[in-house]
């Protein structure tokens, strides 16, 4: 244990703490990559348990051989051992989930042999204006005595929410599976084509309904259809009453991130929180609960393992580290949703909070109120901008140069418009709280719908997958050497406010 100590120990910028913590992260990414594509390369159970007891094998022996040579082995060897095991546990951690995909050929013998499929819905994906989509597998082949066991990804669509809910079993003839015998692609299936159910969705989905149902019908007592359609889209991160052209405008101005539920949605939730009881467990208990009533969105999942990092080293008063932070939330998201690790909503999340950790960093110790209060908005969105703008060009071929300079304004106002929203849900006197907060969202409609006219601004690039990666990698060292760099600049500047 000490040699582990003494390994995990240093100061300096290249230690081998800071590589560790700085490889963590990356390691998570290609071993789930890897992990997923075995998945892909997976058709049947009997193969999936086959590599699964293959893996975790191969990750038992490297930690007995570890441990037997443990003594032994130099600090360089043992280095990169725990390397490996990070690596190899990412590989198995995401393949185990066993989403495994289907090959036509045998899904068209499933078919002939078996009449009908069961699937189970995990839960919801989203809801937009016409139709809901919810998350399920397809987990066995039946002909009524055997069973044939699978687990195919499947989407489930309905045209309400309360028609599905989690784990609910639903039958399904096997005939309605016949065109991706033909097509491939990722299966969807209508309720209409329900057979049977088979189990009831649990309780908490139902009651997660009927909250919602409360909620859109009060918003439409103080708001017209369209803004109290954007509230409860922002609010619950459902797009089931949208305006589509209005979002439209929030994807071509860079700021559809505001209707994603994440760290500014949780913060406004603490802020309002704070003003009953400040204390941390009470605020982590209502961040949770919050968190399953929007159904484990996987960029509102980070802002909590963000916000429960945080709190964890201000009580034990810790020196928060760039590298520890971001690979510790990066873990936590990873061991509770492996198999989102790789989406788009967590990665640009991640970059977000890794560009506001430099920028917080950078702030806490300028004393000056221009610099805080104009230059450190502007250096702020700027910062992630640059940051994301790999991932945005690879994901999505475009970028509007704008949008930093959007974000400086309209994150601001969105901000006030939620928060007056949010109060007028419980106290709106004289509608006063609903007017203002409608004015804001009206505004801010106003202008970028203005600003996407702008067409001068937009850049056109498919960036291929290893490009962005590697601009990844530097823009994040980047960041990492800013952290240590601030750290070493300004330690003496403000004595005690870290316990070092």
């Amino acid at each position: 244990m000490r040699k582990l100590t003494v390994l995990l120990s240093g100061k300096d910028f290249f230690s081998r703490s800071r590589i560790l913590m700085f490889l963590l992260p990356f390691l998570i990414f290609l071993g789930a990559f890897i992990g997923s594509y075995l998945l892909k390369k997976t058709y049947e159970m009997s193969f999936f348990f086959k590599v699964s007891f293959f893996l975790l094998l191969l990750l038992i022996l490297l930690f007995v051989v570890i441990l037997i040579f443990f003594e032994k082995t130099g600090k360089s060897i043992l280095f990169i051992s725990i390397l490996l095991i990070i690596f190899l546990f990412s590989i198995v951690y995401r393949y185990i989930q066993a989403d495994i995909n289907y090959k036509p050929e045998i899904l068209s013998s499933l078919i002939e042999k078996y009449p009908y499929f069961i699937a189970q819905v995990t839960d919801y994906q989203g809801e937009y204006e016409k139709y809901s989509k919810s998350a399920g597998f397809i987990i066995s082949f039946t002909d009524g005595i055997t069973f044939y066991s699978t687990r195919i990804p499947v989407n489930i669509y309905c045209d309400s929410l309360s028609n599905v809910s989690s784990d609910q079993l639903l039958v399904f003839k096997s005939s309605i599976l016949k065109r991706y015998c033909i097509t491939g692609g990722k299966i969807s299936i209508n309720r209409t084509d329900i057979f049977k159910i088979l189990k009831q969705g649990s309780k908490f989905g139902k009651l997660r309904v009927k909250i919602k149902e409360k909620l859109y019908n009060g918003l439409l007592k103080y708001y017209d259809r369209w803004n109290a359609a954007s509230i409860y889209a922002i609010i619950t991160g459902s797009k089931q009453f949208a305006y589509q052209p209005l979002f439209e405008l929030y994807r071509k101005t860079g700021t559809s991130h505001l209707y994603a539920l994440s760290g500014q949605h949780l913060g406004i939730l603490i802020l309002i929180l704070g003003i009953f009881s400040k204390n941390p467990i009470f605020l982590l208990l209502c961040s949770f609960f919050y968190l399953a009533f929007a159904g484990w969105q996987v960029s509102f999942l980070r802002a909590f393992f963000s916000l429960f990092v945080a709190y964890v080293i201000r009580y034990f008063n810790l020196k928060p580290k760039f590298e520890n932070s971001i690979a510790l939330v990066i873990f936590f998201v990873f061991l509770a949703q492996p198999d989102q690790i790789l989406s788009i909503s967590l990665l640009l999340s991640i970059t977000a909070i890794a560009s506001l950790f430099i920028i917080y960093q950078y702030s806490e110790y300028q004393s000056s109120k221009i610099i805080k209060s104009i230059f450190i908005p502007i250096l702020t969105s700027l910062d992630i901008f640059i940051f994301q703008l790999p991932l945005l060009l690879a994901f999505f071929g475009n970028v509007n140069l704008l949008t930093p300079l959007i974000n400086i304004f309209a994150i601001p106002l969105f901000t006030v418009a939620l928060y007056f929203a949010i109060l007028s849900l419980f106290i709106n006197p004289f509608r006063i709280f609903s007017v203002i907060s409608s004015g804001f969202f009206d505004l801010i409609s106003i202008m970028l719908a203005k600003l996407s006219t702008f067409e001068f601004s937009v850049i056109e690039y498919n960036m291929p997958e290893i490009i962005c990666f590697i601009l990844m990698l530097i823009l994040y060292f980047i960041h990492s050497f800013l952290s240590f760099y601030l750290d070493r600049k300004y330690r003496f500047l403000k004595p005690g406010i870290y316990k070092s």
